[in-house]
């Protein structure tokens, strides 16, 4: 396949000849002529998009940026001249219905509205222009999630935050709360659940614009001791007679601990952190150390420890709390001291009994790996530039799982020999079309 890209960011085309050899370069797109490309099989183009966007200005066409729509419709045009059954798309963001009926008029199709969150862990909604006919009806949701792309050897700087009594949701995005030691608009503070979409990725810039995440949004579980024969690896082996019966710690999925009764001294509360270890290290009386992290097994609390639980040390993750929410006298918020508990009342466990981090919730920044993920590409991508830059280029890319997904409904036997991409940026339609071409060999 030859490859023919139009980009004038030196960054972005470090990128894209880090990652694909052979790529045949134009840069400016105004000087580039339709004869100059000859035969072309697939015409594609991201005009940028700035002018358009909800977030910024909407200056629309008074946008040197966004005028450059028009160089993609006069190449566009003198490409079909050379090449009539040549198929195309043009890709760009939702914008108000005036701007996209000027481009609709244009270039003579309506558009086809996708979200790249049924593909992939972004809410990313954009407008494709396209020469052959998609079905929606026929996109599956891949149920994909923030959790399926997390770096677990991340080393973004973590953060507190406010959580909120209740989440928000709203475009597949869940909101966890908000960051306190940030500045400026809402949107910068806002901190997302991993259990839900990613905001869009934009370009990234300074301001702490980059996608935030809860990493220790506590899946705080009860628990119960019972007798179990494990092996070395605290894995259940009732078959082997010859391991030892050990009383072990049943860790149930709630985020609140069962009530406390005379017959369950032995209950504890534990948690499985979001990207850390399944269990926390638990200490005993005896100042013995009962568990290694990567077990998610604790050993039993004997009564002398239990009587003295608020003073057990925990280490791997910070010791939990009891929040307790308003109720009559009780004012709420996060009782105890040193990691003591409060008084637990024949009326306080069923309410009260949340539990939480003395010092509140954490956040870290989307890593770059995190962002290539999102947006369909390997974890190197974008190795050859700083951050900052990878950070931007990924947000200008296109989404490489949507524009696949609209590729498989090109009509059969659709060449794809030689592809022009303008406004081209770090060539994400070119791993979408090897992708392609893999899924086609496969098919046929």
């Amino acid at each position: 396949m030859k490859y023919t890209a139009i980009e004038i960011d030196k960054f972005a085309v470090a990128v894209s000849d880090d990652n694909h050899e052979g790529i045949v370069r134009y840069y400016d797109v105004r000087e580039v002529k339709g004869e100059m490309l000859g035969k072309v099989d697939f015409f594609c183009g991201g005009s940028p998009c700035q002018g358009f966007s909800f977030s910024g200005k909407q200056l629309a066409f008074d946008d040197p940026r966004s005028v450059l729509f028009f160089e993609y419709v006069r190449l566009l045009n003198e490409l079909r001249e050379i090449n009539p059954d040549m198929v195309w798309m043009l890709e760009n963001v939702m914008m108000k219905k005036e701007f996209e009926h000027i481009i609709t008029e244009t270039v003579g199709v309506n558009p086809i509205r996708v979200n790249s969150a049924l593909f992939s862990p972004q809410n990313r909604i954009r407008n494709y222009w396209l020469s052959w006919k998609v079905n929606p009806l026929l996109f599956v949701d891949r149920e994909r999630y923030i959790h399926h792309i997390l770096q677990p050897d991340s080393e973004e700087e973590i953060r507190t935050y406010t959580p909120r009594d209740q989440g928000s949701s709203s475009d597949n995005c869940r909101q966890v709360g908000h960051a306190d030691d940030i500045n400026g608009h809402d949107i910068l503070k806002r901190i997302y659940s991993p259990n839900a979409k990613a905001p869009t990725l934009n370009t990234m810039g300074g301001g702490n614009r980059h996608p935030k995440i809860a990493i220790t949004e506590p899946e705080w579980s009860s628990a119960s001791i019972r007798n179990r024969r494990l092996d070395e690896n605290g894995v259940r082996k009732d078959d082997q007679l010859e391991l030892a019966l050990v009383p072990c710690l049943e860790v149930k999925g709630e985020k609140k601990s069962n009530a406390l009764t005379t017959v369950q001294k032995d209950n504890l509360a534990t948690t499985l952190p979001q990207g850390r270890y399944p269990i926390a290290d638990i200490v005993g009386g005896q100042g013995k150390q009962l568990l290694k992290p990567n077990i998610a097994k604790a050993a039993t609390l004997l009564a002398r420890d239990y009587k003295g639980f608020g003073n057990q040390g925990m280490t791997g993750v910070r010791v939990p709390k009891i929040k307790q929410y308003p109720r009559g006298a009780n004012k709420g918020g996060i009782k105890g001291h040193d990691g003591k508990t409060p008084t637990l009342t024949s009326s306080s466990w069923q309410n009260n009994n949340h539990l939480t981090y003395d010092e509140g919730y954490t956040w870290r920044r989307l890593s770059v790996v995190e962002c290539s993920r999102l947006q369909g590409l390997p974890d190197d991508y974008c190795k050859s530039v700083s951050k900052s830059q990878g950070y931007k280029q990924l947000g200008n890319g296109f989404q490489v799982d949507t524009i696949f997904e609209l590729l498989k409904q090109l009509p059969k036997d659709t060449p794809l020999d030689n592809v022009v991409s303008a406004f081209d940026g770090i060539s994400c339609l070119k791993v979408a079309l090897d992708q392609y071409k893999e899924w086609s060999n496969e098919e046929t």
